[in-house]
């Protein structure tokens, strides 16, 4: 697969809001995961810390509607990408998805409840989650999240439009 296109400051004045939102996290993607830091997930970590608020919001907003419409709530804690759900509670605010937010923020005390003491980027943290036994609490509100109007990505869209200088990568 070649790389996403490069964001330049042209590329996010002229662009809609919808074309920026696929265009910037295919983006991020391949800059979240090119050289070393596909192998070291400190320097992932890093990296995306590293980032604007507006990448990093979109970073961990998109992951967990990703994983939420793909598998549900308990796929977003067992894959990698619940490493980002601090920065999720943070960025759901920042954009305005206040429903988002209270879902994820019940879903975390479901699974705090079962694993209350593993950090969120702990290499054993699916040994733990696997542990703990299915967390059937997760289901409901799975269904609940992915039948929200508006959208992340909606949100998304018009948190870009007012914050395009948030967005350039290249």
């Amino acid at each position: 697969m070649s790389p996403a296109p490069p964001v330049t400051v042209e590329t996010v004045q002229k662009e809609t809001a919808d074309v920026l939102v696929e265009r910037i996290f295919l983006r991020l993607v391949d800059k979240v995961h090119e050289g070393s830091r596909n192998e070291r997930f400190e320097e992932e970590w890093a990296y995306v810390d590293s980032l604007s608020p507006g990448l990093q919001m979109l970073w961990s907003t998109t992951l967990l509607e990703e994983e939420i419409f793909n598998g549900g709530v308990e796929q977003y804690f067992w894959n990698s990408s619940h490493w980002y759900v601090e920065q999720a509670l943070r960025d759901l605010p920042l954009i305005g998805a206040v429903d988002q937010l209270r879902i994820l923020r019940t879903a975390v005390d479901v699974v705090r409840q079962s694993v209350p003491d593993t950090k969120w980027r702990d290499p054993a943290w699916r040994s733990v989650l696997h542990a703990a036994g299915p967390l059937s609490e997760l289901n409901a509100l799975s269904d609940e999240y992915c039948a929200l109007d508006p959208t992340v990505d909606d949100y998304q869209r018009t948190y870009i439009d007012r914050h395009r200088s948030e967005f350039v990568l290249d």
